[in-house]
């Protein structure tokens, strides 16, 4: 008898990976005329039409049709080859039952017929399908059936292993596949390098996926504005400034002019941590002029910061002015990665103070923010204390003496500076000095706002028994 008439495929109907009962109709073809099977008679009875025909319903996943051309090989007593289960077994590919596929294997050998190194691809193939119900061991005998039957294989079969391995999460074991294929003088396609750095990117894994990039530099290998992209995202989440910076710099030098405005936001905030305001105002150039973004809070705040923590408090408060200029208003909560700086030590807060003296040398505007701030950091000079301030001891004489100097500074006051002395009373417990400044306030014309009367009530309550004031 013909090996094909038994076989297990052919036997059971082509439903090895195909369960009829539970598809969904809607989108699966179930009545053999709705499938392009020409009638008997008019059928070419040759093995590669049927191959061809085969291929054709598997593209566009005709398994109804599939089904029944094999019931007419099977009738016409027409051998299958190895095409013939090649086909097959790429039809499992969207179910990624490897185990299913294996049958169909044994099937092929029970024919007679030998594998060849697509046999196995398909296997590979599959496998990635659907990692998560494959047993792991599968892939390496695959691997052992190909040098049992003294086949070479090829980039295809190497593509498909690390992409299994990929897709199971076995990432430093693709790593290693990758070195193992140099050593063995085979060149990993573009292909493979890129789908291993999208991976180990999505791990977040910023170190090596930057030496797998500077690697494929290194052996001339094409490289895609994507990985840069892809690599630049993972150095920012994890705050890796070696591989940001390497990204940045290849992305401004190639002019890749497509990142997205979140990932440049991402780069901001890695600038301000490492108080590179030189990267901050690239990313923000890079932004107006390529992306045409008008520039906000979120994006300006960092370079503030990135000044701050790159030591140099004069371009921070200058920073203040140019937001209020470019009008994006900066707020007391703007201001307090400047407070924390500059609030260490009294010699910090002369050194901010100098600083506004050299910018009304040089001309520039101060922001009556950037007098506050100080005012705000006598207030917390030995530390930020709770809310009710009895854990600092603040530097009244330096707060007035701020506040006096403003009209030098060609600043003019407002209600949040009186209620940076008002914070810096209550703070010291002076009721007096406190009532002066409220008293000035209201000479001045600047009505208090809910804040004032807050500060004034704690003031109140805090140096007195008698709380008639306060009520």
């Amino acid at each position: 008898a013909s090996p094909f008439a038994g076989s297990f495929a052919f036997r059971r109907g082509f439903r090895l990976s195909f369960n009829y009962s539970t598809q969904n109709t809607s989108t699966q073809n179930t009545n053999t005329h709705d499938v392009p099977i020409e009638p008997l008679f008019e059928i070419d009875n040759t093995l590669e039409s049927f191959n061809r025909r085969l291929e054709r319903y598997k593209k566009h996943n005709w398994t109804v049709a599939m089904r029944d051309a094999c019931d007419q090989m099977k009738l016409r007593n027409i051998k299958p080859d190895v095409n013939t289960y090649n086909i097959l077994l790429s039809a499992y590919q969207s179910d990624g039952d490897v185990l299913e596929s294996f049958k169909l294997l044994d099937d092929l050998l029970l024919a007679g017929i030998k594998p060849n190194i697509d046999t196995y691809n398909a296997l590979l193939k599959t496998a990635i399908m659907s990692p998560g119900n494959q047993p792991a061991h599968l892939r390496e005998l695959i691997f052992d059936m190909i040098e049992r039957d003294w086949l070479q294989p090829t980039i295809v079969t190497y593509d498909n292993y690390l992409t299994a391995l990929l897709v199971n999460g076995e990432i430093e074991r693709g790593i290693d596949f990758i070195d193992i294929l140099k050593n063995k003088g085979i060149q990993p396609t573009v292909t493979m390098y890129e789908n291993l750095m999208k991976k180990i990117c999505h791990f977040e894994w910023p170190e090596e996926a930057l030496a797998l990039l500077k690697r494929m530099e290194a052996e001339n290998l094409p490289t895609y504005s994507s990985m840069y992209y892809d690599v630049l995202r993972c150095s920012a989440d994890q705050y890796y400034l070696d591989g940001l910076i390497y990204c940045w710099e290849k992305i401004i030098e190639e002019r890749y002019l497509d990142l997205d405005e979140g990932a440049c936001i991402d780069v901001l905030h890695v600038a301000a941590r490492f108080g590179k305001p030189h990267l901050a105002a690239q990313v923000l150039a890079y932004l107006t002029e390529n992306r045409k973004v008008s520039l906000d809070k979120w994006h300006l705040e960092p370079l503030l910061e990135a000044f701050i923590n790159d030591n140099d408090i004069k371009q921070a408060m200058d920073m203040l002015s140019v937001m209020t200029a470019a009008g994006v208003k900066p707020n007391s909560k703007t201001a307090l990665p400047i407070v924390a700086a500059i609030s260490k030590n009294v010699e910090s807060i002369d050194k901010a103070y100098y600083s506004l003296e050299e910018l009304v040398k040089d001309g520039k505007k101060v922001d009556v923010l950037a007098l506050n701030t100080i005012i705000n950091a006598c207030r917390f000079v030995n530390g930020f204390g709770n809310k009710f301030g009895n854990r600092t001891k603040p530097d009244i004489h330096r707060a007035v003496e701020t506040y006096k100097s403003a009209e030098k500074l060609g600043v003019k006051p407002d209600v949040h500076t009186f209620n940076a002395l008002l914070g810096v009373c209550f703070s010291a417990q002076h009721r007096e000095l406190g009532q002066q400044f409220w008293t000035e306030m209201q000479r001045a014309g600047i009505q208090p706002d809910s804040e004032s009367y807050r500060r004034m009530i704690y003031l109140c309550c805090s140096t007195d028994y008698d709380y008639e004031d306060a009520f």
